[in-house]
Formats: C-alpha cells, structure tokens, sequence
C-alpha cells in the first residue's frame, strides 16, 4: 500500500490471461522513470530500438522490484510491446520481493 502512494500514475493494460483491461494506481512516476533511465539494466527501454520479449524479461529481472510497476506502465506503451506469460511472471515475483501484494493483485 505505500508503494502505491509512492507514485502516481494511473495505468490500463490487457491482461494476458483473461483479456479484460485491469486499472491500478500508483503515484510520481516521472520522478521514478527518470531514475530508471539512468540505470544500466533499464535504459534499453526508453531507447527507440525495437525490444524482444525475451530482452524486456531480461531487463525486468535485473530492475529492482520496487520499480517493476514503473517499468510495466513504460513498457505497455511501446509500439513493439507483446506481453508474455514470462514477463507476468517476473513482475508478479518481484513485486512478491517487495511484499508488494495489492499491486499483484490488480495486476491479476
């Protein structure tokens, strides 16, 4: 629940299991998005290259998991963004790693 006041921006993605679109809330993520940028594991994805599934799996794996919904709602938007059960799966467990449960449940 404080991550969730720790940022804020309001995020719509496709689920992947059910198709249904799921809404969450967060707070200051441009604050939160510029950091990231500057980070070596996460600053492929703000670049303009096109990213395989498995390279944005990559990055997410190596982002802290208090940063996992930041980097979701940045990813989402990309033009060439395919999610995959394997990305799901790396979200949802860091955002275990940060006892982060309300987030994986709207993500679910």
């Amino acid at each position: 629940m404080a991550f969730r006041r720790s940022f804020a921006y309001k995020t719509t993605l496709k689920s992947l299991f059910f198709g249904s679109k799921i809404t969450y809330m967060s707070s200051s993520s441009s604050s939160c998005l510029r950091i990231l940028k500057q980070a070596p594991s996460t600053e492929k994805l703000f670049h303009k290259d096109w990213l395989s599934p498995i390279e944005v799996v990559k990055i997410f794996n190596t982002a802290e998991p208090n940063s996992v919904l930041a980097l979701l709602n940045h990813v989402s938007k990309r033009k060439d963004f395919k999610p995959s059960e394997a990305l799901y799966t790396v979200v949802i467990t860091k955002l275990g790693q940060a006892r982060n449960f309300d987030a994986i449940d709207d993500i679910l």
